[in-house]
């Protein structure tokens, strides 16, 4: 599996609204005297006018029209100093009234999957969706609607509710929007709620030792055309990056390898205790990490990330086979340029306490 690149904020803010519907399209084959036919893959373009006509059957008086005149771009992206980024690809297509963004990965035909947004500044209104390329499936992530005050504090509430503090503990009889400011933007709002935490801290705080007391939080929330651009709780707490400000993402509690295959957390930073075995006798810089029943395979060098970047390598001197350590790293997810779905990479090592 690969782990699939995302450039736009937009992202993380879907988990507001369910997927609401989806139609299975598949390309048209050619007939081969009676041999299975070849599978087709959707190009961007194919793709692109797969959703547009599924716009028009759902969304008959709003969706642009399938003959609207698009003017497709190619946009670079880029990391922090400005390098083009590796295995990402982004396009866009407008017309007189729309703009669409398309994002892909660059991967295996079985997982290539179009991310699209469509957004019409002149008339108000957003979708977003997607198309797999390989059967032409539309998945509707965000439902056409507006971009008014009113469901954009709709979004910014349910990302409070469906933030990490929040779930844990956060008392829902206690949220309430104190409130709202307009930007000088198109469609931009700031949205300040309240509320209160039945225990201290922020974030997931699982097997944490807590601080039982009431405590009052307030979060504010920038909402830019739909968008979730910013969102900050107590002046101190990224709720996006879920890490302190100018800080790093909070340490997580120890897992075992069974615990963490059973709920996987791509990309997010955790602590995984277990047992070394071969150490020395792979092919690479890495080995078996196992506890709870399960193994995972834990990379200390080579670590390359899609737009190359090398992380350091870590060191594994005085470690043997049969040690129980505590590593602390991050699960790799699907996309990966220069690492399978499932790999372990190690930001710390520690022999565990006994």
């Amino acid at each position: 599996m690969k782990k699939r690149l995302v450039a736009l904020m937009s992202l993380v803010a879907l988990v507001a609204l369910p997927a609401v519907g989806c139609v299975e399209a598949s390309p048209p084959q050619e007939e081969s005297g009676g041999q299975e036919p070849e599978q087709v893959i959707l190009s961007p373009e194919d793709a692109f006018d797969l959703a547009v006509r599924w716009l028009n059957e759902q969304y008959p008086d709003i969706a642009p029209a399938g003959d609207a005149g698009w003017q497709v771009e190619d946009v670079t992206l880029t990391g922090p100093n400005g390098e083009p980024i590796v295995g990402a690809s982004t396009r866009q297509f407008t017309s007189d009234n729309w703009i669409a963004t398309m994002q892909w990965a660059v991967v295996a035909p079985q997982y290539l999957e179009y991310r699209i947004t469509l957004k019409s500044m002149a008339l108000g209104w957003y979708w977003s969706g997607s198309v797999l390329g390989q059967d032409g499936l539309v998945t509707e992530i965000m439902p056409m609607q507006e971009m008014s005050q009113a469901s954009s504090q709709a979004l910014a509430e349910s990302f409070v509710k469906y933030s990490p503090t929040f779930l844990f503990d956060g008392m829902a009889d206690t949220l309430e929007l104190t409130d709202t400011a307009s930007l000088r933007c198109p469609y931009c709002w700031v949205f300040t709620f309240e509320f209160d935490s039945s225990q201290a801290g922020y974030g997931d705080r699982t097997g944490k030792m807590l601080a039982q007391v009431i405590t009052h939080h307030t979060a504010v929330v920038t909402v830019q055309e739909f968008e979730i651009v910013s969102a900050v709780m107590d002046e101190m707490w990224d709720m996006l990056q879920q890490a302190e400000m100018g800080g790093s993402a909070p340490q997580s509690s120890v897992s075992t390898v069974g615990e963490l295959i059973a709920n996987p957390v791509y990309e997010t930073e955790v602590r995984v205790v277990g047992e070394v075995s071969l150490l020395g006798e792979l092919f690479c810089p890495c080995f078996e990490l196992t506890s709870g029943g399960e193994s995972i395979q834990v990379w200390y060098g080579l670590m390359v990330e899609n737009d190359g970047t090398e992380l350091p390598e870590m060191s594994v001197e005085g470690i043997a086979n049969g040690d129980m350590i505590v590593v602390t790293g991050m699960v790799k997810g699907p996309g990966g340029v220069h690492y399978a779905e499932g790999d372990f990479w190690a930001k710390g090592i520690e022999m565990e306490v006994q």
